[in-house]
């Protein structure tokens, strides 16, 4: 099953790396708009967000109006294999890459999740069922085991919703993913 995850994995990434930036950070903007109409958005005090990699859906933008409309922002920390910390942000400078060339806050800030924390979760591409296809690392899957209670939001371009992925034991369904 991991192999047929790999096959799409990468279909998807060459698909989505093809991709005009100008593209898909218009396209995103779309994301965001409906996120910001949502009653978790506008309920949630803190927000768990990635800092857009690459083709990503593009997220610099809506992290600056998040950290304007006073949410606190706190994006992802690798600790080790498998398990990741979010830090809170006032901004979108003093970052670093890591590892795996994604940016992240040079001075920790460990934030921990609440009832009114909202997680933004990245994918490579998302099912019509929720459950999504990452880097294959875990850590997203791992986070959200661990708190049960978050309410998640998935983000992708139309083009990456595909009718089914094969579902590990470990696999962790999204509550609603917005498209453009």
């Amino acid at each position: 099953m991991e192999n047929n995850k790999n096959t799409i994995r990468k279909q998807y990434l060459e698909m989505r790396n093809s991709m005009k930036k100008n593209y898909i950070k218009e396209r995103s903007q779309k994301i965001w708009e409906k996120i910001f109409k949502t009653i978790e958005f506008k309920n949630c005090e803190s927000i768990f967000i990635f800092i857009s990699f690459g083709n990503e859906v593009y997220t610099k933008d809506f992290i600056t109006n998040c950290i304007n409309l006073g949410k606190i922002v706190c994006v992802p920390i690798i600790k080790n294999k498998k398990t990741m910390e979010f830090s809170k942000i006032n901004n979108l400078k003093n970052l670093k890459k890591n590892t795996f060339g994604i940016l992240e806050p040079i001075y920790e800030n460990i934030f921990k999740p609440n009832e009114k924390t909202l997680i933004i979760v990245p994918a490579i591409v998302y099912s019509k069922q929720n459950f999504r296809i990452g880097y294959g690392g875990g850590y997203y899957d791992n986070f959200l085991k661990n708190n049960k209670f978050l309410k998640s939001f998935g983000v992708c371009l139309k083009q990456f919703i595909i009718n089914e992925i094969p579902i590990e034991n470990y696999d962790k369904k999204i509550d609603f993913v917005f498209t453009d």
